[in-house]
């Protein structure tokens, strides 16, 4: 649901819209890219209230974050929000239904938080 609704905002896979694994192998779901800067890494979850899954989490987000210097970070879940600093990095936590929303407004199109 999250690949559809980021290709219908013109994100095209393998040119501004990426899966990327860290040198250490964990996972993040999707890059984003404007032009040749890396604009936002999100994380899709269905739950963070497992430690071992919020662990996981948020360290590939971390460990991408510092890799490729990006700065807008989220982790998109069933039902969950909040806005966690870990370190130097901020991640929202947001639930799809709310971050779906958000899309479709016109103001909101792939801008910055």
């Amino acid at each position: 649901m999250i690949f559809i609704e980021l290709v219908r905002q013109k994100f095209r896979p393998g040119l501004n819209l990426f899966y990327y694994v860290t040198a250490d192998g964990y996972e993040v779901d999707f890059l984003l890219r404007q032009g040749s800067k890396n604009h936002e890494l999100i994380q899709v979850t269905w739950n963070m209230s497992e430690q071992k899954t919020r662990e996981r989490e948020i360290r590939a987000l971390q460990q991408a974050a510092s890799e490729l210097n990006v700065q807008k970070i989220r982790i998109l879940t069933w039902d969950q929000a909040e806005i966690l600093q870990v370190g130097d990095i901020t991640i929202a936590i947001e639930p799809v239904g709310q971050w779906l929303v958000q899309q479709n407004q016109p103001q909101h199109k792939n801008a910055s938080y």
